[in-house]
């Protein structure tokens, strides 16, 4: 059925259930796959096509139609080595070069992201495996995984897969890296060991740092315009120099090809060129987008749903904390928390992360001071007397306190 003013404002709604009941927001969902969806669905309740409007109604009031629908929105298509030519180029071209441009004071980070449940991330790290074992190199390396579907992480955390992963997978490799089971094959302990998986949303969730892969393949062709250029601009801020990007087969950098150079046009590998400049990363200045709903609950999701604890930690927060930005080196705005809005605003124009882009003029001395004084002396600075107007005349007076924290070896 094509897409109507009406079918686009029914799909609003659905959008809006899911994301007000589930742990998933699927606003910058392609419309198209939404519909599709969301169709397959109402036919399988017996709804006609035309009848969206009764199926709102029945995720408001079903729980477990909703977690189904949300089920499969999320769409976990992978296999162990898939597209073989492009695991070629990273295991012959692209992680040899990563190796040897490492000392072992440093270690190589690789972001899965979208990693479903976790075939690619071990794809890639027995790739990894093999080429440290081929160097004798004492590199050590870190690979973060993550995936908004909590269910598919449990099972990636989990590495146990059919036995017919056994037609994917060379026989050496199979012998070597996986464990014959009963109910399939394991991936072995050393293997395992070499990933975290997190439940993580690549749109409202602040990206890993300083990493020197990022693989995110057949993710992008999902998300609408605006969605793709805000992962890759996440990407492109998250990689350091140089840092290697891959995507799918039918995804490209779109408008940001001018920060990446192809490496292999044909498997869709990139390297990052330039800085990422303040205004390059897209990203939400509302600090709540990164705070999800109730997780459902069910047994493979008890690790990653909220405990008790953390709902009311995350409440308190809300409630009393003040508002704070967490910022780089560069003044960059890497995460909000608190009424931040009452104090940052985003100026007209492309959105940027620089910090004194939003902050009213005449807390910029007072702050530029405070964050130089902080990051020269090491300690925590307080900065008081600072005023601004509300735009109603209104004088609000501000303090101003500054913290150094160390993350990673990186100096926030």
């Amino acid at each position: 059925m094509p897409e109507t003013v009406k079918t686009k404002a029914t799909l609003q709604n659905v959008i809006e259930v899911l994301r007000s009941n589930t742990s998933h927001d699927f606003t910058s969902y392609k419309p198209g796959t939404l519909q599709r969806r969301v169709e397959r669905r109402m036919g399988m309740k017996g709804f006609p096509a035309t009848d969206m409007d009764r199926y709102v109604a029945l995720i408001e009031a079903d729980s477990g139609e909703r977690d189904d629908l949300a089920k499969d929105l999320l769409i976990n298509v992978t296999s162990f080595f898939r597209d073989r030519a492009v695991f070629e180029t990273l295991r012959n071209t692209v992680i040899p070069d990563l190796v040897n441009g490492h000392t072992s004071e440093k270690p190589i980070r690789v972001w899965i992201a979208g990693c479903s449940s976790g075939e690619e991330a071990y794809s890639i790290a027995i790739l990894f495996h093999e080429v440290l074992d081929g160097s004798n190199s004492a590199i050590k390396l870190q690979i973060f995984a993550s995936d908004v579907d909590e269910d598919a992480v449990a099972t990636a955390r989990e590495g146990l897969y059919p036995s017919t992963i056994a037609s994917d997978i060379d026989p050496v490799r199979l012998a070597r890296f996986f464990i014959k089971e009963e109910h399939g094959y394991r991936v072995a302990g050393d293997v395992r060991s070499m990933i975290v998986f997190t439940v993580q949303d690549v749109l409202a969730d602040p990206p890993f740092s300083r990493i020197d892969l990022v693989s995110c393949r057949n993710l992008l062709i999902y998300l609408d315009a605006n969605g793709q250029a805000k992962a890759i601009s996440l990407f492109h801020f998250a990689l350091r120099e140089g840092g290697i990007l891959l995507l799918g087969g039918s995804e490209t950098a779109g408008k940001m090809e001018g920060h990446f150079a192809p490496i292999s046009k044909s498997a869709r590998i990139y390297r990052h060129v330039g800085r990422s400049r303040p205004g390059d990363m897209m990203f939400s200045l509302n600090a709540s987008a990164a705070v999800h709903a109730p997780q459902k609950s069910n047994a493979k999701a008890t690790a990653a749903s909220l405990s008790l604890a953390d709902t009311c930690k995350r409440k308190m927060l809300e409630i009393y904390a003040p508002a704070g930005a967490l910022v780089n080196e560069k003044n960059e705005c890497l995460y909000t928390m608190g009424r931040i809005g009452s104090y940052l605003e985003i100026a007209p124009g492309y959105p940027s992360a620089d910090l004194f882009a939003m902050t009213p003029k005449a807390l910029h001395t007072k702050l530029r001071s405070a964050i130089q004084r902080c990051a020269q002396q090491k300690i925590m600075i307080m900065a008081r007397g600072g005023e601004i107007d509300n735009g109603q005349g209104i004088i609000r007076r501000v303090s101003i306190r500054v913290e150094p924290i160390e993350h990673e070896g990186q100096s926030l």
